[in-house]
């Protein structure tokens, strides 16, 4: 259980969640003591009860936080953005006014930890597909200094990285939703880009040996979405591309020794 801090503390968010809004009843830090907080605690979970509301903790530094955090919670849980509804109480729309722009959904940075070391044969864009996992996300800090960054990240880094074999990536986006589905797809985006450099490989190895450079060894077909190909060589594009199940989906190119094979240049090309 997280503990109260000089600069964060417990508070009690009590509303209404509906689809895509949350109507805020009521906000308030937690008393110190601990008896006056869980008689507290008990007597608003009652007025949940009766009126078909939720009652959370959250620990943040201002109530502006703890309910800009349950947004969040919310609206990674639904998939999409969620708001204060218009008719929050207006007692409770007052401890927030100060803060209101806080409850904007803003791009900010955010880094994501994540374990890739099981072989994926999932659909790569699929979430949660087995051989990729989002295992931790957190925004950015607030605090406008390097000294602060650079805490942040050494907390992240013996927490997660010291003992784990685990990565590390920073996103630019809008929730810590978005930033995992970012990372989820970057991941596919580079596995797809392996697939197609070792395609390519593969025909390079196999050339003549009489071939030179520059000239067309013949046209290849890859997916675009996860950089697998067929295996052939056709003469031209009109036959790569019309020889595959869905032709839109798929790039083709000729191959030459000056085509792009390293993965950062597949990676180019499927982008």
């Amino acid at each position: 259980m997280q503990q109260n801090t000089p600069a964060v503390r417990e508070f009690f968010v009590l509303g209404q969640a509906n689809v895509d809004t949350f109507t805020l009843w009521h906000v308030c830090a937690a008393p110190e003591d601990a008896e006056e907080s869980d008689t507290l605690f008990d007597s608003l979970a009652t007025h949940a009860d009766q009126g078909c509301g939720t009652l959370v903790t959250e620990h943040a530094a201002s109530a502006c936080e703890a309910v800009y955090r349950y947004l969040t919670t919310l609206g990674n849980a639904a998939g999409t953005r969620v708001t204060l509804h218009p008719e929050s109480n207006p007692a409770a729309l007052k401890e927030l006014q100060e803060y209101r722009p806080d409850l904007l959904k803003r791009r900010a940075p955010y880094f994501v930890v994540t374990d890739d070391r099981r072989p994926v044969e999932a659909d790569l864009f699929q979430e949660g597909h087995e051989g990729f996992r989002v295992v931790h996300v957190e925004r950015e800090t607030d605090h406008d200094t390097d000294a602060a960054r650079e805490a942040q990240l050494s907390q992240l880094a013996n927490f997660y990285l010291t003992y784990q074999p685990l990565r590390m990536h920073c996103y630019t986006a809008t929730s810590r939703g978005q930033a995992a589905a970012m990372a989820r797809q970057d991941h596919a985006r580079t596995l797809a880009a392996e697939r197609m450099a070792e395609a390519v490989n593969r025909h390079l190895k196999s050339a003549p040996r009489q071939w030179r450079g520059g000239s067309v060894l013949g046209w290849v077909a890859v997916r675009n979405t996860d950089g697998s190909s067929d295996g052939r060589l056709y003469a031209d594009a009109e036959d790569a591309r019309n020889a595959q199940p869905a032709p839109r989906a798929c790039i083709v190119f000729p191959l030459t020794t000056r085509t792009p094979f390293t993965v950062d240049d597949c990676r180019a090309c499927l982008a």
